[in-house]
């Protein structure tokens, strides 16, 4: 069976320019070391977050492919790959990774903006990890992450039904 699966298009602004841009199959993730202590700003346009100021270890917001890996390990919901008209869910989930408020929601992507506000002598400054770190960018105080929905990706699965049974 084909499935499709949205990703996350993930945007890295420095300095008013585009640094770095790809999809995500499965989950992004900022921060870096367990014990570092980095501060961003929230903002979607739902308005579901507004220039929330957060301090911690870090963020995950993961599509419906990734929503069973870390996402999970981290508290957050594992996403049903079908809306209720069978269509591929659009829906992310956002967890928050030791900080000062617990964020976990499931959100509709839209654009979705973290600010970085670490300054760069503080620790080594968060990083930027697209599943699992196949690419690994050095974030800077000021810097911007742009999210969107992403284009999708198909997936074939030999046993559908055992997988989905177990989503469920």
């Amino acid at each position: 069976k084909i499935v499709e699966s949205y990703n996350i298009n993930v945007k890295v602004i420095r300095e008013n320019e585009t640094i770095f841009e790809t999809d995500s199959v499965n989950d992004i993730a900022i921060g870096g070391d367990f014990m570092d202590y980095n501060t961003f700003k929230l903002n979607s346009k739902d308005e579901l977050f507004h220039n929330l100021s957060m301090q911690g270890s870090g963020l995950c917001i993961s599509t419906v492919m990734g929503s069973s890996g870390f996402n999970m390990n981290n508290g957050g919901a594992i996403l049903r790959h079908f809306d209720e008209k069978g269509e591929p869910n659009r829906a992310w989930s956002i967890t928050s990774v030791v900080s000062t408020y617990n964020i976990n929601e499931i959100i509709f992507p839209e654009e979705f903006i973290i600010d970085i506000l670490t300054p760069k002598e503080r620790y080594n400054g968060p990083r930027l990890f697209i599943d699992g770190q196949v690419h690994v960018i050095e974030l800077l105080e000021n810097d911007r992450v742009i999210l969107n929905c992403g284009q999708t990706s198909r997936i074939i699965f030999n046993q559908a039904d055992k997988f989905f049974k177990k989503t469920r």
